[in-house]
């Protein structure tokens, strides 16, 4: 198709392919300047052995790979403070990776009405006892859990397959929220 002398379909490919150009520039650009400098960040936390950056529509989620013998809590606090430092208003939520198996998941499901017992209402000796009359049963070398003022942390290892799980505790007066606050 001619248009005024022009053909048409060869200036709509011209058009695409400068887009497809300049899209792809953008995004290396974006790699290069912002996302490797801040992997390079998160790596420094300690325990951390690998993190990526997922981008979630306006939200950026940052993806820690940890060790299990890694105090789980600071360094996941480490993150969530060092992605609002630098990521701001788009800072998505911390997601840790872990290696479950499914006899590792099956111990947190025998664990977790007390997690959530004892996240929801505060009384975290009870729950202690709870878990303590349950782990031996189950087919776990390590377990521990911690709590702060946001969380109730759960790791749970069995050979070379760990576990994490985060229990978001009720908001208190605190201004304690969820995920990524």
């Amino acid at each position: 198709m001619v248009y005024r002398g022009w053909k048409l379909h060869i200036m709509i490919i011209a058009f695409v392919a400068c887009l497809a150009a300049a899209f792809g520039v953008q995004r290396l650009a974006y790699s290069h300047r912002v996302a490797a400098p801040l992997e390079q960040e998160f790596l420094r936390l300690e325990g951390v052995t690998g993190v990526s950056l997922a981008d979630e529509g306006d939200r950026t989620d940052v993806i820690l790979h940890v060790e299990p013998d890694t105090d789980v809590p600071k360094v996941y606090r480490e993150a969530q403070r060092l992605g609002r430092t630098t990521l701001g208003a788009s800072m998505g939520e911390v997601r840790l990776v872990d290696r479950r198996t499914p006899e590792l998941t099956a111990a947190f499901y025998a664990l977790h009405l007390a997690l959530h017992e004892g996240a929801a209402t505060g009384r975290f000796t009870l729950m202690e006892r709870q878990l303590e009359a349950v782990l031996p049963e189950l087919p776990v070398d390590d377990a521990r859990f911690f709590v702060d003022d946001r969380y109730v942390y759960v790791v749970l290892v069995h050979g070379d397959a760990y576990l994490y799980e985060l229990i978001a505790r009720p908001e208190t007066g605190t201004g304690a929220r969820g995920p990524g606050a």
